[in-house]
């Protein structure tokens, strides 16, 4: 059961990552500023088709291998292979994502998207000479919070077991 838990926390990272490029902003795509009334261009539109496809098959595919290695390894190891399963997945996924950046990229710079508009910044700066101030009762829950961990640890430390269940043996 353990094992399904577990894999279940997985796939709410492959979606999230699949679905990146749809849920940014109109104006940016793979990390490239792009005009927003060109964010439904068909190259772009199969561009992000792509990215969630090979992402999500990726992620399909380590989910695949780490319920597979469930039945055959220990508890023990199969925590270490979840955990490298995750790191790897975000590595993959991080690649792909690159390839699909440099791609708009050169499509950006193909198009001539840059010269269509105007890029102005525009900055306040009135906003650095206000005085920011917090009130000192933001830190009044963290400090509750660790007062009353710590009286309750030294309130029930003679009932705390004295071994604890232990997957390393």
């Amino acid at each position: 059961m353990i094992y399904i838990s577990m894999l279940l926390i997985f796939l709410p990272l492959v979606l999230i990552t699949a679905i990146t490029p749809y849920i940014t902003r109109k104006t940016e795509s793979f990390g490239i500023t792009i005009p927003s009334d060109v964010y439904q261009h068909p190259t772009i539109a199969e561009y992000r088709k792509k990215y969630a496809f090979q992402s999500g098959l990726a992620g399909v595919l380590i989910l695949v291998i780490l319920g597979i290695a469930a039945g055959f390894t220990t508890d023990y190891l199969w925590t270490i292979l979840y955990t490298v399963g995750i790191f790897v997945y975000i590595l993959v996924a991080f690649i792909i994502y690159f390839q699909f950046h440099k791609k708009m990229k050169q499509l950006k710079e193909k198009e001539n998207w840059k010269s269509k508009k105007k890029e102005v910044v525009a900055v306040d700066l009135s906003f650095y000479n206000k005085k920011l101030t917090y009130s000192n009762g933001w830190f009044l829950l963290p400090f509750i919070i660790t007062v009353f961990s710590l009286l309750w640890t030294f309130w029930n430390y003679d009932r705390m077991p004295e071994n604890y269940l232990c997957i390393i043996h």
